[in-house]
């Protein structure tokens, strides 16, 4: 009997341990997957403030932080560049920074929206509109991945472009791709996956509105003597006689595309 109960008592705490066990690893499963469908950051200026930002490149006055247009949420950025708009000593810009601290070798997606109204300025023979831009740092070298209005031509429209620079400086691997038509008044809806290299271990691939727009290409996306790269947003142009307008919102950033996907119903 004795024996018996022995036995009977080591079994049921056999049993607890591996309930316990169990629970535990379901925990840590939870938690895994819960970090991995979870966005590594957000700028979305829910906040009602630039925080979600490191840093402003800005005349003060030049953003505002407005509930229409919205994207998701209940605050977008209004970005304005007035002629002359140079706080940083190069270029006409009104910008915010991320320094996302991404490496060679690391993988991120990325998802914004970008809303062009009518008081977006982009006269003939211009390519520089740039929106979004993914750009070396501590360094004068040109971004990796940058996104811009261009209106190039006297007979064509506006369009968009995505241009992707990488390698070594003295021999720079470039790659562009035309998004299509500029249509203002609209929202934008960019989702960006990028596998930083110096080399075509590199990868970008690129949806707008939900479309496939740039299929996965291995190519350079990484300066070779630099140690990382950072985000701005915002509008960064040439020398323009008049002034600019154009609405960012919901910027993230996250390991998967899951992560980085609207909240229902946006």
């Amino acid at each position: 009997m004795a024996a018996s109960h022995r036995s009977a008592t080591a079994l049921r705490l056999t049993a607890r341990r591996l309930a316990t066990l169990l629970a535990a690893g379901a925990l840590l499963a939870g938690i895994q997957a819960g970090a991995a469908t979870a966005a590594i950051w957000a700028g979305g200026f829910e906040t009602a403030n630039l925080l979600q930002w490191d840093a402003v490149e800005a005349v003060p006055g030049d953003i505002t932080l407005v509930h229409s247009p919205v994207r998701t949420g209940i605050w977008a950025g209004k970005f304005v560049v007035h002629p002359g708009d140079s706080p940083v000593g190069s270029g006409e810009r009104t910008e915010v920074d991320h320094f996302s601290h991404e490496r060679a070798g690391i993988a991120s997606w990325w998802a914004w929206s970008t809303y062009f109204p009518t008081g977006l300025y982009s006269p003939r023979y211009t390519k520089m509109n740039v929106f979004a831009q993914w750009h070396p740092w501590h360094s004068h070298l040109k971004p990796n991945v940058s996104f811009t209005v261009m209106n190039w031509s006297r007979t064509s429209a506006p369009f968009l472009k995505m241009m992707v620079r990488g390698g070594r400086p003295t021999s720079p691997r470039v790659h562009s791709w035309r998004l299509g038509s500029l249509h203002r008044n609209a929202w934008y809806n960019f989702v960006l996956r990028v596998v930083w290299y110096p080399d075509n271990r590199g990868r970008v691939k690129l949806w707008v509105n939900r479309r496939l727009v740039v299929p996965l290409t291995g190519i350079p996306t990484f300066w070779t003597p630099v140690g990382q790269v950072y985000v701005k947003q915002g509008l960064y142009r040439g020398s323009f006689s008049q002034s600019s307008v154009v609405y960012q919102d919901a910027m993230r950033r996250g390991r998967t595309l899951t992560s980085i996907a609207p909240p229902a119903g946006a």
